[in-house]
């Protein structure tokens, strides 16, 4: 693998991560700020820039045409889990989808369903005991 493959495989992840915590903001059908702002701050860490937000729109856009919403919470995790193939960056997203997840205060039904399907998929549960047992 060249370095050019490595690098085009990063940004493929850190680009399914924000689909990821974009999906898990829309899955309980609400929009919280405090969401918002926690995905802008997840966006900035991992591509050193601001998330404007007309892009931001954008990428809302972009993460709402795809048809899994419409199919369930079950569907939406395995877009998800299909969509970051490395374990470092599944991990990363673990902690970002529990981020958003956490970040209203409210942790909904769908919220917590999609990331145990994730963390199942992933095996990724020791994350999330860590985060729900310090909140």
């Amino acid at each position: 693998m060249s370095l050019k493959d490595i690098k085009e495989k990063k940004l493929k992840d850190k680009q399914a991560i924000v689909y990821a915590v974009i999906k898990m903001m829309l899955i309980d059908g609400f929009m919280d700020k405090r969401e918002i702002s926690t995905i802008k701050k997840i966006y900035s860490f991992l591509f050193d820039k601001k998330l404007t937000q007309e892009n931001l729109k954008n990428l809302i856009f972009k993460v709402t045409q795809s048809n899994d919403f419409s199919q369930g919470e079950g569907v939406v995790a395995e877009t998800i889990a299909r969509s970051i193939g490395s374990k470092r960056s599944r991990r990363e997203a673990t902690e970002a989808l529990i981020l958003v997840m956490l970040a209203d205060k409210n942790i909904h039904t769908s919220e917590h369903n999609l990331i145990q399907l994730i963390c199942h998929a992933w095996d990724t549960y020791d994350i999330y005991d860590e985060y729900i047992n310090d909140s």
